[in-house]
């Protein structure tokens, strides 16, 4: 090798080195930039102390994909003290999801708080309309379908009567086999409209009042569809659950498969982990407690396998 052509070599690697350490300081500045982002994102949901005073039982799993989350969480006690909470999952996750949460949310704030909406149906509607208008969606050939997915749930407390209006995710409701089965026929009685199912275990029930079909957003052929209201009678010592897909999604175990509905429907009535012994259900614990049995089960089952999709649920007991 000549002289002239290490010279070559090393001017082609000091290009290279230079290069990179340019990459590297716009990634660390786009790094910085989304993490900034997720302090505005942090601010924008409802604050766990604000969550502690409107739902005195309760737990929040929030676990972002990315540093910023497509899923959002949002609760606000209304003028008579009704408590109404929402978990959404907005198209997308990272950065653009990041950004339709925060037009959620804020969209929640005039609705319910400016506006003073406060059935869960109707918040719904509304937020479907406000989304379609806001994004500028007609339908059009080619035009992207943002939007979301959400289960909204309004708990009138004199009366322990909860709302629920759902845009494909469900409710799911834990109740003691002691008490009164929450049936199809109980149901219709006091309002439900929708299908409802159940995942039974020896001591707990677990019962699934079905969405809508439609997500809140542009819809081919429903653009026009409402949302449906469903009113169900709780009891003390109910737990009512909201949740995103990302929980069911994860991909783990030693078949790297979905985690899937069934195991978490399992795992929200029947025995804890490890504890098939001692016989202790995930319904006897704080909600703390489940939280942590949660997270703790997810991570396990995710392994080494990357984390897919935000990840939301919150429980609240009755």
């Amino acid at each position: 090798m000549t002289r002239r052509q290490r010279n070559v070599i090393q001017k082609q690697k000091e290009i290279v080195v230079q290069k990179n350490k340019i990459i590297e300081r716009r990634n660390k500045d786009i790094t910085d930039s989304i993490t900034y982002a997720k302090r505005i994102q942090e601010a924008i949901l409802t604050s766990s102390e604000y969550c502690k005073q409107i739902l005195p039982q309760h737990f929040i799993l929030f676990k972002p994909k990315d540093i910023v989350s497509g899923d959002f969480y949002w609760a606000y006690a209304s003028h008579n003290n009704n408590a109404i909470w929402t978990v959404a999952d907005c198209t997308g996750h990272g950065v653009p999801g990041a950004f339709m949460s925060m037009i959620g949310s804020s969209l929640l704030n005039e609705i319910i708080i400016e506006k003073g909406i406060t059935s869960a149906n109707e918040i719904l509607n509304e937020l479907k309309s406000h989304i379609i208008k806001a994004l500028g969606q007609t339908g059009a050939t080619g035009e992207t379908r943002d939007g979301m997915d959400a289960s909204l749930c309004i708990w009138h407390k004199d009366t322990n009567i909860l709302e629920f209006a759902g845009a494909y995710n469900p409710l799911y409701i834990v109740r003691s086999v002691g008490n009164s089965p929450l049936t199809k026929g109980g149901a219709a009685a006091c309002g439900l409209q929708g299908d409802l199912s159940s995942h039974s275990a020896s001591r707990y029930e677990l019962f699934e009042i079905k969405a809508d079909r439609q997500p809140v957003g542009y819809h081919p052929g429903k653009e026009d569809s409402p949302f449906t209201k469903q009113e169900i009678q709780l009891q003390t010592g109910d737990t009512v659950y909201l949740f995103s897909d990302g929980y069911a999604d994860q991909f783990g175990g030693e078949k790297n498969k979905k985690f899937t509905y069934k195991k978490f429907k399992d795992l929200l009535v029947e025995t804890c982990p490890g504890m098939s012994q001692q016989g202790m259900s995930l319904q006897i614990k704080t909600m703390e407690e489940q939280k942590q049995i949660l997270d703790e089960t997810i991570t396990k089952w995710r392994g080494e396998q990357e984390q897919v999709d935000d990840i939301c649920v919150i429980g609240v007991r009755i």
